[in-house]
C-alpha cells in the first residue's frame, strides 16, 4: 500500500462561459468633432474584470448568481488619409486622441442551487466566484463622420461613434477543501536500506 498525503486543493463546483454584450453610453463618449474627407480612427480596447460577486440566493431553490463588472477602456486615434481631411471646429488638426472609460456590473445566472450544493454537502458560505479568463472580446465598430459648415468652418453635427462590446468570460464557482491523495504505490518504487558503514583508513605506502 502506498503512502498518503493530506493536501489543500480548489473544488470546482461550476465552470460557463458567459456572453456579455454592451453599447458604450453617449455620456461616456461625448464628440466634440466632425470631419470631412478622408478621416479614420484606430486604437486599442481594455476590458478588466474589476469586481466578481457570489450574490445570496433568496430561495434554495433559485439559481446561483454572480454580480460580474467590467471595465471598459477605449484608446483611439483619429488621423487623416492619403486623400486628406479636413476637421471642426476650426484650428483642429490630425492626428488627436480620444479616451472613453466606463464600469457596467452584469447579473450572471448558474447552472446551479443551493439545493445542490445541500446535496454535496457543501456550505454556501465556502464557494467563492472566480474568474478563470477571459476567452474573447469583439469589438463592433462604426463611425460617422458628422457635418462642417462649408462657410465657418463649425460644426453643424458632431461625429458619432456606435461601440458594441461582447465579452466571453469564463467563471467558475470554486471552495477550497483538504483532501487525502495517495503518493506513488510502493509497487512502482522501492527503497533499499543502506547499512552503517565505517570509513576504512588508507593502508600505509610500501
Amino acid at each position: 500500500m502506498g503512502h498518503c498525503q493530506k493536501i489543500r486543493t480548489e473544488r470546482v463546483l461550476a465552470d460557463q462561459i458567459f456572453i456579455v454584450s454592451d453599447q458604450f453610453p453617449e455620456e461616456a463618449c461625448p464628440l466634440q468633432f466632425a470631419a470631412a474627407g478622408d478621416a479614420n480612427i484606430s486604437g486599442t480596447l481594455l476590458v478588466t474584470v474589476t469586481n466578481c460577486q457570489l450574490l445570496t440566493p433568496l430561495l434554495p431553490t433559485d439559481p446561483l448568481q454572480v454580480e460580474l463588472t467590467l471595465m471598459y477602456q477605449k484608446e483611439l486615434c483619429v488621423t487623416a488619409g492619403p486623400e486628406g481631411a479636413v476637421f471642426a471646429p476650426p484650428g483642429l488638426v490630425a492626428p488627436f486622441s480620444l479616451e472613453f472609460k466606463f464600469e457596467e456590473t452584469y447579473l450572471l445566472t448558474f447552472c446551479l442551487t443551493q439545493n445542490d450544493l445541500t446535496d454535496l454537502g457543501i456550505d454556501f458560505e465556502d464557494v467563492e466566484c472566480e474568474l478563470f479568463k477571459i476567452v474573447d472580446v469583439l469589438d463592433n465598430f462604426s463611425w460617422t463622420c458628422g457635418t462642417i459648415d462649408p462657410y465657418t468652418g463649425e460644426i453643424i453635427d458632431p461625429a458619432e461613434i456606435t461601440q458594441i462590446v461582447t465579452t466571453f468570460a469564463k467563471i467558475k464557482l470554486v471552495i477550497e477543501e483538504q483532501v487525502i491523495v495517495a503518493l506513488c504505490p510502493t509497487s512502482h518504487s522501492r527503497i533499499v536500506r543502506i547499512p552503517r558503514t565505517t570509513c576504512t583508513a588508507e593502508p600505509n605506502g610500501g
